[in-house]
């Protein structure tokens, strides 16, 4: 979910009960090393300023230089960060200060800066925020914890960011009542009563519920709304709900399973909004956050690299809604190399939504509409309408004028008088305003090299972007589709813009949609692997062509729970040389939704309601061995502790696949062939082990991995 200015200005206390000790002692846990897109050593983490710098360092600077009566000093529990953090901001905005770092250790940020904020960065540039592979606990993880709005050259880099007061929680299945959707559970040690999620400054609790037996969703269920409030010790299941939430599903609940409940009325862990060149690199979040881990909102320019979205030690949840979610994406933005598991929504999103609404044409070249949450659109503004009847985009023209007069402190859902620079069409009330230029809607930007696994929504949700394009990412395990470009044409249900010029190669999604049931209706979630589609939440699908020029070549589909390949509504585009192997996996799944075409689950490619599509040279194999989109020779090795040199032959299963080799250990480095297409040679190297212990470390290639095994000392 998105939060809104309307929310941010709610005024209700946060009462949370918690278990400070058990979190506390979450500070020192490492998280274990899941992804070899993304390495956690401190070694490979890096900063992007020169030695020269001006360095304001708040664990020795803000006493000698007059910020504040005391330093941050780490690893103190009862130092509050954030009014420290506020002087040095402060300060910086009246001197030349290019770097903001700590010493390295555990920060707790105990007060909020604003009723739903507790560090904002405000109109910055040219600043690097640089905390140096430290830990950072927000006290109440429903609350934003960095807040950067309007900044330009920002950089926030090398930390992990934990709450002390998660806004979900784990408790104990004891008893079902399948008849009446009631759960009875019992409390784990260390994790609070779902019963103390009350109002807060958000307003009412959005409750959901997913159900884990031995590590897993269990199969056949679903995301689960829950009635507000809780009465502990029982949980009511929202009436009329999807049909996971029936009683025959509700029977398959054992006592003993696990229920995770989670608020999503709170707001992200980082939330960006209105900036240029914003980087956010080396980040670890685990389990913070009401909504979103991380929102980018209206930016240019901007990169989210070296990302970890990860549920902290014996969590399942990492955050309440998305991942790494760009809204109103601008020109030029990124999602590279980051991680995510473990997100109760979509992992990774990009996305461009209707600015406004038509209301009336009161003239030739006047329009009357009303502003989509604070977006803005400055006079000289290209913008097109896009039908909510038809889904279909009309050129339109170039604002000239505006009344009220534009302002970069724009207000939310006000009422704006439009003036263009020519005559316009007929453009009925409710119509949505989108902008026209391709910059404007996210031209070129990408989405790449990220690995998407064991998380609870779509991999990827893109939407109403032009000139993207989404490669070598791997996508695993979700109850989801992998990728889904979607066009909602019901206003404020998501983009509600159709999408063109959008490339979507080399990717390998697999064992997707299935075993447990998608938590989203209609064709969003439940229809293929890889989805093209326009329609509104309830699968009513729009019969024309809206979309355009999209391109789906060269990924490796296996496994997938319903079809493979789906594409419609699209206007000229390729489906070619994609590897789609056993399909249809989960033909028991039920769908929520009407769903007019049942059968096209059983098809590894589907094309409808599209013209000049070339779905030529698919290679598609039901009953194929194939284990992933690469094959590496060999698959491991064991080497004595001495230094060593050794390589990997790469083929790739999947015509032209591109593909890139990661270590996820500083001692195993990647020396020669670090990326490739087809066929390649991923030349290695070992520094000498002088532990006692042997080690173990992974080379991935697009998701396939190369175990290696160096011995210690005790072996020689």
């Amino acid at each position: 979910m998105r939060i809104t200015l309307s929310q941010l200005k709610q005024s209700h206390p946060i009462v949370i009960a918690a278990a400070f000790i058990f979190l506390i002692s979450l500070a020192s846990a490492t998280p274990a090393q899941s992804s070899a897109h993304v390495a956690a050593n401190e070694n490979q983490k890096s900063s992007r300023y020169s030695a020269s710098a001006v360095t304001l360092n708040l664990s020795r600077d803000l006493v000698r230089l007059g910020i504040a009566a005391q330093n941050l000093t780490p690893n103190n529990p009862s130092l509050d960060a954030g009014p420290l953090f506020q002087a040095a901001i402060q300060y910086i905005g009246n001197n030349p200060v290019q770097v903001l770092t700590v010493d390295p250790g555990s920060y707790y940020f105990l007060t909020s800066q604003t009723e739903t904020q507790y560090l904002i960065f405000e109109s910055i540039t040219d600043l690097t925020v640089d905390f140096q592979g430290s830990s950072v606990f927000f006290q109440q993880g429903l609350l934003r914890g960095f807040d950067v709005s309007d900044c330009q050259r920002f950089t926030l880099e090398n930390v992990t960011i934990d709450s002390l007061v998660p806004r979900f929680t784990q408790v104990q299945l004891t008893a079902v009542d399948p008849v009446n959707g009631i759960l009875s559970y019992a409390l784990l040690p260390g994790w609070a009563d779902p019963a103390t999620f009350t109002n807060t400054v958000f307003g009412t609790p959005q409750l959901y519920a997913l159900i884990f037996r031995n590590g897993a969703e269990v199969p056949g269920t679903g995301l689960t709304y829950l009635s507000f409030p809780v009465t502990s010790p029982t949980l009511t299941l929202v009436p009329n709900g999807p049909p996971w939430q029936q009683s025959g599903t509700l029977s398959t609940l054992m006592p003993g399973d696990t229920i995770v409940v989670e608020d999503r009325s709170g707001a992200e862990a980082i939330s960006v909004e209105n900036g240029d060149s914003i980087t956010l690199s080396n980040i670890e979040i685990h389990g913070t956050g009401g909504g979103f881990a991380v929102q980018v909102g209206q930016t240019s320019n901007s990169t989210a690299e070296n990302i970890r979205i990860t549920p902290r030690p014996g969590a399942f949840v990492a955050s309440n809604a998305d991942g790494i979610h760009f809204t109103g994406s601008l020109r030029n933005n990124h999602i590279r190399n980051c991680y995510v598991k473990g997100t109760m929504d979509d992992a990774l999103a990009m996305d461009s939504e209707y600015i406004a609404t038509i209301v009336s044409q009161p003239g030739p070249r006047q329009l009357t509409v009303t502003r989509q949450d604070s977006v803005r659109f400055p006079n000289g503004s290209q913008v097109n309408f896009v039908g909510t009847a038809t889904g279909v985009e009309q050129t339109g023209a170039t604002i000239v004028s505006q009344d009220p007069p534009d302002s970069i402190n724009v207000g939310f859902f006000d009422q704006v008088n439009l003036t263009f620079d020519r005559d316009l069409p007929s453009v009925p009330p409710g119509d949505g305003l989108v902008f026209g230029a391709p910059d404007m809607r996210g031209g070129g930007s990408s989405i790449e090299d990220n690995l998407v696994e064991d998380s609870f929504g779509r991999g990827m949700f893109l939407g109403g972007l032009e000139n993207v394009v989404i490669q070598r990412n791997v996508i695993r395990r979700l109850p989801n589709t992998g990728i889904n470009v979607f066009q909602v044409t019901v206003p404020n249900a998501g983009s509600g813009v159709p999408s063109h010029g959008i490339t979507i190669q080399s990717n390998s999604i697999e064992d997707v949609l299935g075993p447990a049931a998608t938590g989203a209706g209609g064709a969003a979630a439940t229809q293929a692997a890889i989805i093209v589609n326009s329609n509104d939440p309830n699968f009513d699908f729009i019969t024309s062509p809206v979309n355009s020029n999209i391109s789906i070549v060269s990924n490796y589909v296996a496994g997938s729970g319903r079809a493979g390949i789906w594409i419609g509504e699209v206007d000229t585009g390729e489906v070619s040389n994609n590897v789609i192997v056993r399909w249809n996996q989960h033909p028991e799944l039920p769908v929520w939704g009407d769903n007019p075409f049942p059968d096209d689950f059983a098809q590894p490619l589907v094309e409808r309601f599209s013209q000049n599509l070339d779905t030529a040279n698919n290679l598609i194999e039901m009953d194929s061995t194939l284990s992933g989109p690469v094959s590496l020779t060999p698959s491991s090795a064991t080497i004595r502790r001495r230094r060593s040199e050794g390589s990997i032959t790469v083929k790739a299963n999947v015509p032209n696949f591109a593909w890139t080799a990661v270590s996820d250990s500083d001692w195993l480095t990647v020396v020669d062939g670090g990326s490739g297409s087809g066929y390649g040679t991923v030349a290695y190297s070992v520094a000498p082990n002088r532990s006692v212990s042997p080690r173990t470390g992974t080379i991935t290639v697009a998701g396939v991995p190369f175990t290696l095994t160096q011995a210690g000392r005790a072996a020689e």
